[in-house]
This record gives structure tokens, C-alpha cells and sequence, in this order.
């Protein structure tokens, strides 16, 4: 009778505590509402351990490390051996059977993704391939999409970071510039484990964590960080806080450039966290679908994966898609090679990307509310920057635009088409910085190349003034280059008016064009 009478104040009080708990959840608003989750088919989930879902920005690709799979490179020395596998999305909205991505990327120790670039041409990979003597891992890899698959990984490091023991969580920007990282770190830490934040940096490497402070980090652990496209939006698991069982996904936003503030972490409510592991959270630069691990017990040891439909109020803010092909002015062929996108008002590297070894194609991911300049970059080649502003940005949304390239040839004019003046004068805009680098470093790079510069007007108005004008505004490019170091021998300068005019005069949409500055090399 005693027993009975204990064992039902035991779960009694078991259920009062876990309702206690529960009931002093901070969800998101309407979370029941918000969230649509779904656990993912057998071309996904099998009878083994798959975790560590990521999916590429534009959702077409989710990865995954699938643990004791027979056709995994290790299986035969190892029966636990993580692989890489990834499958791609089909018509219908699911994805494809899940197959190993082999070597390079699979070796006979555990393999995982950590990120994928926006464009989708570059994967970020715990670093399994460049192991010390004591197994500590100290680096992440990269691993570069070629015409036949992956590259062999490569080796980055992260200045002063070490870990030693699992678990331990890393999360690369789509624009390749920002580390999250989860791990114990017995320095500067809140709790078992803590959230932190690397920098790129000019050399390549990235910079000594960052802790990201009281306002996340709890006494318990935080895992699995994902920052989403807007480069605000950080989604991470923890059992320090109020939850619904294990380690539970929460949601905050970043409220400075101090990576110190943030909104009050929310938990993502009882539709998609459960009484049990719910971690790896991992979402398209859309915001709409995302994907985690669900179910298990013991660091989500036999969860598995799942997709959570997000409404439209509940996503990160808005970003733009912009998408094309990286092409040769003159032959409209092609090009593989690095794409930079820059903050026009700060001039501050704002991403990087590549285009597409294949076919030239690429994909970057913009935040709202700023204007950018976006280009690509190639030895022998001269950049046509596109820029483009989205203030104002409310949605989602998608914009194609080629990148041009223009080879460098002696005797051939080209068009430095973002240099601004002052109107009717030869004062040149801050704006027109950009470019202005871009010419001087190509006469740095090729120290004996003479060029022309040439000024036009358009027809409108007195010819002498024009001519006048063209020549002050040719100077002006040249004087700038000349007192950031180049010679001035090396520049000769030419002003034409309006006598060159490359379209019509009658309107000013077409009549603007004619009013430009050129440059032309003589030899190199």
C-alpha cells in the first residue's frame, strides 16, 4: 500500500514539475499556428542514425551524416563511421534517395557538413582531414565545387580555438564571412557550453571566437546554432531555458553589430519541439522551410530528420536573390571564378561568392535595406559592377542579373560605368570609389601599362563647354590615381565632348549613356 501511495506522489509530482515547466515557456506568437512540421519520407530517414540536416539556401540540396551505413568509406574498421550523404529536391517538394557523396568528402573517420554557401558552389566540412596527433580538431575545411564534384577539402583556421570533445557545433554563413560555433571553451563561458562568433579575416582565416554573451548563453548548453540568410536571425538549441524536454530550438535577433544584444530567446513552441532531443536546425534563405533532428535521446542518437513549413511572419527578415550567369563581355562565354559584393556606403565587404564551374551561374543572398555592388573578379579582366539598392525591401524576392567581364586588350576603350560627378561639373562623387580602385589596382598589378583616359558629354548644349568638360573630368580620374601613388607618365588623358556618342540624343534615358569616362590601354 506504501508503495503505491509513493509511486503515485512520485508522478504526481513528476507531472506537476513537467507541467510547471512547460507552462512558463516563452513561445514565438501563435507558434501553434506558425509552424507546420512533418517528419521526412524513407528516401531520408532510414533504419540507421542520420543527423545534421543542412539545406542549401535556395532548398534544393539537404545533406546529412548518416552514421553505421555499410556503404560508408569507415564502415569496415569503424560500424559507427559518419558519412556525408545529400539528396535533391524533386518536382513534387520532396527529395531524391539519399546517396553518399564518396570521396573526397567521405574518409574513414566521421564526416559532416557544417554550411554551404549561398551560391551552392562551396561546402564547409568539419575538418577530419588534417587531424593532430591527439585527434583535437582546430580547423574547418572547405571543399569547392568542380566540373566533376567536389574538391579535395582544404584546411582553414580558426585562431585560437581548440576542441577536444563532442559535441561541439559550427554554422558558416551563406556569405562566407561569419563562423557560429558551439563548444566548451574554459576561458570565457557562461555555462557547459556556450555560443560564439568568427570573423573572416583579410589573411583568410578566421578570427579567436567571440562569446555572444549573457543575453543567450545560459548555464546549461547551447547547441547547434544556424544564423539565417539576413545575417540577424539566429535559431539555436538549449535546456537552459523553459522547454518542452531535452534541448529544445529557440529564436532571437541580433539588435547591434556587437554580436552582445539580442532580443529575448523564443522557443519555437509545442509543435515542434518535443519532450525529447530537437536540435540541427538548419533553413532555406527563403525562411519559409526548415529542417532538424527530432525524437532521440543521448545527443539525438536514433532522432530523425524533419521539415517545419514556416508562415511568412514568423521568418526572417526579407532578403533578395540575385541570380544569373558570370559572362565574357565580348564572346558571352562563361566564366568560373570569385564574385565580391561591397556596401556602397560603408565600401565594407558585405560576401563572397563563385560562379559555377560548368556553366558560369551563381546565386547571392543581400539583406534588406541597403544598397550594394556586386562584381566579379579575374585576372586579365576588367569588372562591370552592378549595383543595386534594397531599401525598402519588404519580401523575399528574386532578380536575374548577368555579371560581365571585359578582357583586357591593348587598343580597346572600356566604360567605367559607375564613376559619378557632379552635375555639369568635373567634381567627383565619394560614390565613384569603387571603381576608381578597381583601375588603380590593375595599374598596380601590371606596373609598366600606359592607359588613355577619355571623357564624353552628350550633344546637349555648348560644344566648347562640353569639350571643356570631358577633358576636366579624364583629369580628374587621372588626378585621383596619380595621388594614390601611380605615375603620372604612365596616364594620358583626352576629352572627345559630344563628338562619340554611343546612342541617341533625343531622350535622356538613352542621352545619359553618352555622358561617360572610358579608359583605354596603350601597352602593358
Amino acid at each position: 500500500m506504501n508503495k503505491c501511495i509513493f509511486f503515485f506522489l512520485s508522478l504526481y509530482l513528476l507531472c506537476f514539475q513537467s507541467f510547471a515547466q512547460t507552462s512558463s515557456v516563452k513561445t514565438v506568437p501563435n507558434a501553434d499556428l506558425v509552424y507546420e512540421k512533418t517528419k521526412l519520407g524513407e528516401q531520408v530517414n532510414s533504419p540507421y542514425y542520420e543527423g545534421q540536416p543542412v539545406v542549401s539556401a535556395d532548398g534544393k540540396f539537404l545533406f546529412v551524416y548518416r552514421v553505421g551505413h555499410p556503404d560508408n568509406v569507415g564502415y569496415k574498421t569503424y560500424k559507427k563511421d559518419e558519412d556525408i550523404w545529400v539528396g535533391e529536391r524533386m518536382a513534387d517538394g520532396s527529395f531524391s534517395t539519399m546517396r553518399n557523396v564518396g570521396a573526397p568528402l567521405n574518409t574513414a573517420t566521421n564526416n559532416a557538413v557544417l554550411g554551404i554557401s549561398g551560391d551552392g558552389n562551396t561546402l564547409f566540412l568539419y575538418d577530419q582531414y588534417n587531424l593532430s596527433a591527439d585527434y583535437a580538431v582546430t580547423n574547418i575545411a572547405v571543399s569547392e565545387r568542380t566540373t566533376d564534384g567536389w574538391g579535395k577539402p582544404q584546411s582553414i583556421k580558426i585562431k585560437g580555438f581548440r576542441w577536444v570533445s563532442e559535441p561541439a557545433y559550427m554554422n558558416m554563413s551563406v556569405d562566407k564571412r561569419i563562423l557560429l560555433i558551439s563548444y566548451a571553451n574554459n576561458r570565457v563561458t557562461f555555462g557547459k557550453q556556450d555560443l560564439y562568433v568568427s570573423f573572416l579575416e583579410a589573411d583568410g582565416t578566421f578570427s579567436e571566437p567571440l562569446n555572444l554573451g549573457k543575453d543567450i548563453n545560459t548555464a546549461g548548453i547551447e547547441a547547434s546554432p544556424f544564423l539565417a540568410a539576413d545575417n540577424v536571425t539566429l535559431y539555436f538549441s538549449t535546456d537552459g531555458r523553459a522547454g518542452y524536454g531535452n534541448l529544445d530550438v529557440f529564436v532571437t535577433k541580433r539588435l547591434d553589430d556587437t554580436w552582445q544584444k539580442w532580443s529575448e530567446p523564443l522557443n519555437l513552441g509545442a509543435k515542434v519541439n518535443t519532450p525529447f532531443w530537437d536540435c540541427e536546425f538548419s533553413m532555406t534563405a527563403k525562411g519559409d522551410v526548415a529542417y532538424f533532428t527530432s525524437g532521440g535521446q543521448n545527443y539525438g542518437e536514433n532522432a530523425d530528420v524533419y521539415q517545419v513549413k514556416i508562415k511568412e511572419v514568423a521568418r526572417p527578415e526579407p532578403v533578395a536573390m540575385i541570380y544569373g550567369k558570370v559572362l565574357n563581355k565580348n564572346t558571352n562565354e562563361p566564366i568560373a571564378t570569385k564574385i565580391s559584393y561591397t556596401n556602397i556606403k560603408t565600401h565594407q565587404n558585405a560576401g563572397l561568392a563563385s560562379s559555377n564551374p560548368k556553366d558560369g551561374t551563381y546565386k547571392i543572398y543581400l539583406p534588406k535595406d541597403k544598397a550594394y555592388s556586386f562584381f566579379a573578379e579575374k585576372d586579365g579582366f576588367f569588372a562591370i559592377k552592378e549595383n543595386i539598392d534594397l531599401t525598402g525591401l519588404k519580401t523575399y524576392t528574386e532578380i536575374e542579373r548577368n555579371i560581365y567581364l571585359v578582357p583586357i586588350e591593348t587598343g580597346v576603350a572600356i566604360e567605367l560605368s559607375h564613376l559619378y560627378f557632379m552635375q555639369s561639373q568635373p567634381t567627383l562623387l565619394p560614390s565613384s570609389e569603387d571603381e576608381l580602385e578597381q583601375l588603380f589596382d590593375i595599374l598596380q598589378k601590371y606596373p609598366t601599362m600606359q592607359i588613355e583616359i577619355a571623357g564624353h558629354t552628350d550633344g546637349v548644349g555648348n560644344k566648347q563647354k562640353n569639350q571643356m568638360l570631358s577633358v576636366q573630368r579624364a583629369n580628374a580620374v587621372k588626378d585621383y590615381l596619380v595621388k594614390k601613388g601611380i605615375t603620372a607618365e604612365r596616364i594620358k588623358t583626352v576629352g572627345y565632348g559630344g563628338s562619340r556618342p554611343i546612342a541617341s540624343n533625343e531622350k535622356e534615358e538613352t542621352r545619359k549613356l553618352n555622358r561617360r569616362v572610358e579608359f583605354k590601354v596603350l601597352s602593358k
